[in-house]
């Protein structure tokens, strides 16, 4: 008898067996991947949420449209983002934090393509919008899987990678130029279908 009352041993810490540990270690490939995985995740949400707004002068022009018109391009995706985000963490919760992102990014991609080589501008605005409702399935559930998924002592480390992929995305989306809206919206849409790490 050690004169330790059961009380007491259940107030002991317990060691973590690193076995039991099912989240993605700091320091493996798994977790590398993951991180690049979610930067570029990131990086893609604002570069095809934002790749249009340099081009709202070519829409008017290419269109026919008038400067308010054109603008609908980008208001029409972040409204639907907005609105969407609300409902894209419950389905996560049905579907898995995982494969919602990568369905979210494919559909994205999807779109993104399509309205590159439309020339009806009531199809643009609808594939637009359609890209802020696919959009809305990466940033509503990102950092939860982050947490969720990743180890937690280095979480807060990297937390930094997917805010620095959104302002890089944003900032990819400002540079492209007038006259190249169908490359530049291809060339967004060819980043968001990278294939997901294994």
């Amino acid at each position: 008898m050690t004169g330790e009352t059961a009380a007491t041993v259940e107030r002991r810490p317990h060691a973590v067996d690193p076995a039991s540990d099912t989240r993605i270690q700091q320091g493996t490939p798994a977790f590398r991947r993951t991180a690049l995985a979610l930067f570029l995740a990131g990086f893609s949400t604002f570069g095809l949420l934002y790749t249009v707004q340099p081009l709202l002068p070519e829409f008017s022009r290419h269109f026919g449209v008038s400067a308010a018109g054109s603008a609908m391009s980008l208001s029409l995706t972040t409204g639907t983002l907005a609105v969407a985000m609300l409902l894209a963490g419950l389905l996560s919760d049905a579907v898995g934090r995982r494969p919602l992102m990568i369905a979210a990014l494919l559909a994205s991609a999807m779109l993104s393509l399509s309205t590159a080589l439309v020339d009806d501008w009531t199809t643009l605005l609808l594939l637009r919008t359609l890209l802020g409702l696919a959009l809305s399935g990466v940033p509503a559930v990102a950092m939860t899987y982050l947490v969720e998924e990743m180890d937690s002592r280095a979480t807060a480390g990297r937390h930094h990678r997917r805010p620095l992929g959104l302002a890089l995305g944003h900032r990819r989306g400002l540079d492209h130029r007038r006259g190249q809206h169908r490359a530049a919206v291809a060339a967004a849409a060819a980043v968001a279908s990278l294939p997901p790490p294994p």
